[in-house]
C-alpha cells in the first residue's frame, strides 16, 4: 500500500499537480455581461455552484495534507493523507453518502440541463415557423407577381381588341 501511494505520490510530484491551488479571481460582471443573458443562464444553471463546491472541497483536501503549511506535499504527508482517507480507504467504493446540499446540486443540474434542452428545443421551433413563414411570403409574393402579370397581358389583349374593333368600325364607316 506504501508503494502504491509512493509511486502516486511520485507521479504527481514530477506532473506538479500536488500544489495547492490558486484562487482565480471571479470574472467580471462586464464580461459575463457581454455573453449575453441567454448564453449565460445554461451555464449558470447548469453547475457553477457544483464547481465552486468541487474546486473548494480540493483545496480543502490537500490545506488538510499540507500539514507544514509550505504549499507542497512530502512524500509523508501524503501517505498520512492517502491512508487516512476513508474514500479511498473503503472496500465499497460505490457506497456514497449524499447529503441533502449535494441531492438539491444534483436535482438544480438536472433542471438546467432540462431547461437547457427546452431552449434549444423552442429556439429551434421558433426558427423553424419563421422560415415557413418566409416561405409562405415568399409563394404568396410569387402567386401576386404571376396574378398582376396574367392582368396585365388581359389588359394589353383587351386593348388590342378594343383598337382592331375601333380599326374595324373606322373601315366600315369610310
Amino acid at each position: 500500500m506504501a508503494r502504491i501511494a509512493a509511486a502516486l505520490l511520485l507521479l504527481l510530484r514530477t506532473s506538479g499537480a500536488l500544489r495547492v491551488p490558486e484562487r482565480a479571481p471571479p470574472p467580471a460582471p462586464a464580461k459575463l455581461a457581454r455573453r449575453g443573458l441567454l448564453a449565460a443562464a445554461p451555464a449558470l444553471a447548469l453547475g457553477a455552484s457544483r464547481a465552486a463546491s468541487a474546486a473548494t472541497a480540493i483545496e480543502n483536501e490537500f490545506r488538510l495534507a499540507d500539514t507544514t503549511r509550505d504549499g507542497k506535499l512530502t512524500i509523508g504527508e501524503f501517505t498520512t493523507w492517502y491512508e487516512g482517507n476513508d474514500l479511498l480507504s473503503k472496500k465499497d467504493l460505490f457506497s456514497l453518502d449524499l447529503s441533502l446540499p449535494e441531492i438539491a446540486l444534483d436535482l438544480t443540474g438536472l433542471a438546467g440541463i432540462v431547461v437547457a434542452i427546452y431552449g434549444v428545443s423552442y429556439a429551434y421551433y421558433l426558427q423553424q415557423k419563421m422560415e415557413a413563414a418566409d416561405a409562405k411570403a415568399a409563394k404568396k409574393a410569387a402567386a401576386d407577381k404571376k396574378k398582376a402579370a396574367a392582368a396585365k397581358k388581359a389588359e394589353a389583349e383587351a386593348k388590342k381588341a378594343a383598337a382592331a374593333a375601333a380599326k374595324e368600325a373606322d373601315e366600315e364607316s369610310t
